[in-house]
């Protein structure tokens, strides 16, 4: 009798699991042939029927998983055609507006297409290690404040794609971003497409107040220009924009500190430019102008990202904002903590390179 109740409820768990199948592979059901559960001939040449179907439905995922492999970096690169850049920028919609975009200029289906090489930057090259991410919020409106480094803005999209990706509510960040990001022809429309909103107090009150996380890097031009020996120095944070914005609007603060962007671009020198450039400086790199556009791929240097503990907000006057003492003491404070946590992530780096 107890055979014969094992058999039923082994019956019973392979059919969910069955079914299980057919949902993930997002295939019809088959089928299932007639059973006599009360024969247990038939119970059993039903159990062995559903064991092949699964066999061969394992079969069919493991052919889909090796054909939709996502292709490595190198693969990547060396798949690229000069020729063919204008049809891809047009397929991506960065030639003309779509209706999917929003007033600052966001279009998922770019993150979406672009999603498989942000993977392979984030999992392979730069090999990103992530903690603290519950410290953000899974409902409503947050400032993500983060040191700053690189070129170019590497760190808001591996910061993107840990909160979009690894986090539990799969939240989408808004970038406040310098003007001369903003102005570098091509590359602003895919800044905007991507999230990235000019950095503003207007704007970024107008996300906050839809209730959405923004992130922002109070050192602004100098954390991605400062040289070489400065790596990892956060420098000042200005007037204290950051902190005025959520006193006004009752907000948390995550701090943010991030290790490895620094190495990706290491700044050896500065040329000037002439004044009416819509760039501060010329960057000169070990790769960058040695190697021509070559040069401007980043280095594959280890990275950590480490989101803190929120700093509460809402529990300061409404005249807090204006109260210059405070914004400037509660700015420093901030500083002082990502600075601390960048320094926890260095010491356990063991290098920039291997981590």
């Amino acid at each position: 009798m107890n055979k014969a109740v094992d058999t039923l409820d082994r019956l019973a768990a392979l059919e969910q699991e069955l079914f299980r199948t057919y949902a993930r592979l997002g295939i019809r059901r088959t089928p299932l042939p007639p059973v006599d559960k009360t024969d247990p001939e038939s119970v059993a040449l039903h159990v062995e029927w559903i064991e092949k179907e699964l066999a061969a439905l394992e079969r069919l995922l493991e052919r889909r998983v090796r054909q939709n492999r996502p292709r490595s970096l190198g693969e990547r690169l060396r798949s690229l055609n000069p020729s063919r850049l204008t049809g891809r920028a047009a397929l991506l919609g960065l030639t003309e507006p779509a209706a999917s975009v929003d007033p600052f200029g966001r279009d998922d289906r770019i993150y979406e297409q672009l999603r498989p090489w942000i993977q392979q930057l984030f999992e392979e090259y730069w090999r990103v290690e992530v903690e603290g991410l519950p410290n953000l919020p899974s409902d409503g409106a947050a400032l993500m404040v983060a040191n700053h480094g690189g070129l170019l803005p590497f760190d808001a999209l591996m910061i993107r794609y840990a909160v979009q990706e690894l986090h539990p509510a799969g939240r989408i960040p808004r970038f406040l971003l310098e003007d001369w990001f903003m102005r570098m022809p091509a590359l602003n429309i895919l800044l905007q497409r991507l999230g990235a909103v000019r950095g503003s107090r207007d704007n970024a009150r107008k996300l906050l107040e839809k209730g959405d996380v923004v992130g922002l890097f109070p050192e602004g031009a100098k954390g991605v220009t400062k040289p070489w020996r400065d790596r990892y120095r956060v420098q000042r944070f200005g007037r204290g924009g950051a902190i005025r914005l959520a006193l006004e609007a009752g907000v948390p603060i995550i701090p943010v500190a991030v290790v490895g962007n620094e190495e990706t671009y290491p700044l050896l020198g500065k040329a000037p430019l002439p004044r009416n450039s819509d760039f501060n400086f010329f960057p000169i790199t070990p790769l960058f102008p040695w190697l021509g556009p070559a040069g401007l791929m980043p280095l594959p240097s280890k990275w950590m990202i480490r989101f803190g503990e929120p700093i509460e907000m809402g529990d300061f006057p409404e005249s807090a904002a204006d109260d210059d003492i405070l914004v400037n003491t509660l700015n420093e404070e901030l500083r002082g903590r990502i600075q601390e946590m960048v320094n926890q992530l260095l010491q356990r780096r063991r290098s920039p390179w291997l981590g």
